[in-house]
C-alpha cells in the first residue's frame, strides 16, 4: 500500500494617507486602481458597484495565503522515470471567481528533466457559454495564465501503469463527449482520474463545484484531518 501525506517541500526539494495607500499597494498590485474606481463609484452613487469594489478592496487588504497541497505516494515499482498526477483547481475569471474550475496535470521527469508536461480540463465545446447541458465536450489544454498557481492541488506520484490508466480515463472525455454542467463535466473527470490513481476520494460529484470537489479529496487524504462529511 502506499504512503500518504508527504510534504510538497519533501518532494520537490485611514487609507487616504500616502504612507497608507503604499502599503495598501504593495498586498494588491491592483489596489490603487480598485481605489480610483471605488471613489469613481461614490462619486456616481453606483450602489452596486460601491460593494462590489468595496469586497474586492477587503480581499486585498487580507494577508495571502499559501495554497494547500499534499502529495500523495502511490508508487508501487521504483524506476527511472517519475511519474505523477495532479488534481488542481482555479477560480473563473470575475470578482467572485465562481463557478470556478478544476484540472489534471500530467508530469514525466527522467534524470531530473521534464519530457512530459501538460494540463488539461474538460469543457463544453460550444462558443454559446449559455449551453452547459447536454452538449458535445472537449478535451482542453488549460491556460497558463489562469492555472499557474493552483488553488489547491494534490499531487500523486505514482507508478507508469497507474500513470497510463489515469490517461486513459481523461481520454474517455473527448472527442465529442458529452458535456452536462453538474453531471459530467470537469470535476467528473477529475474524479474519473483519482478512481484510476487509487487515492480517496468522494463518494458523489453530482452538482459538486470545482472547488469543493479538489478539497475534499485533498482532506480525504491528508492524515489528521479526516474524511470530509
Amino acid at each position: 500500500m502506499g504512503k500518504r501525506g508527504h510534504s510538497p517541500e519533501e518532494y520537490s526539494g485611514s487609507l487616504g494617507s500616502n504612507s497608507h495607500q503604499g502599503k495598501f499597494a504593495h498586498r494588491c498590485p491592483k489596489a490603487s486602481a480598485f481605489m480610483e474606481l471605488f471613489v469613481e463609484a461614490v462619486m456616481k452613487n453606483c450602489v452596486s458597484k460601491i460593494f462590489a469594489l468595496a469586497g474586492a478592496l477587503l480581499l486585498c487588504a487580507l494577508p495571502a495565503l499559501s495554497a494547500p497541497e499534499i502529495v500523495v505516494d502511490k508508487k508501487n515499482a521504483s524506476s527511472a522515470t517519475e511519474y505523477s498526477v495532479s488534481l488542481c483547481v482555479r477560480k473563473s475569471p470575475g470578482l467572485t471567481g465562481l463557478p470556478g474550475h478544476c484540472y489534471v496535470r500530467w508530469l514525466k521527469k527522467q534524470n531530473g528533466s521534464i519530457i512530459e508536461d501538460g494540463k488539461y480540463g474538460f469543457y463544453p465545446d460550444s462558443t454559446n457559454h449559455w449551453k452547459v447541458a447536454f452538449v458535445d465536450g472537449t478535451v482542453k489544454t488549460e491556460d497558463p495564465s489562469l492555472t499557474d498557481p493552483s488553488d489547491c492541488t494534490v499531487t500523486v506520484l505514482v507508478s507508469q501503469p497507474a500513470y497510463d490508466v489515469s490517461v486513459h480515463a481523461r481520454q474517455k472525455y473527448g472527442p465529442k463527449a458529452t458535456y452536462t454542467l453538474g453531471i459530467s463535466d470537469c470535476v467528473s473527470m477529475c474524479d474519473d482520474v483519482a478512481q484510476a490513481l487509487g487515492i480517496n476520494h468522494p463518494s458523489s460529484t453530482s452538482f459538486s463545484l470545482p472547488a469543493n470537489y479538489i478539497h475534499r479529496v485533498y482532506e480525504e487524504n491528508s492524515p489528521g484531518l479526516g474524511t470530509a462529511p
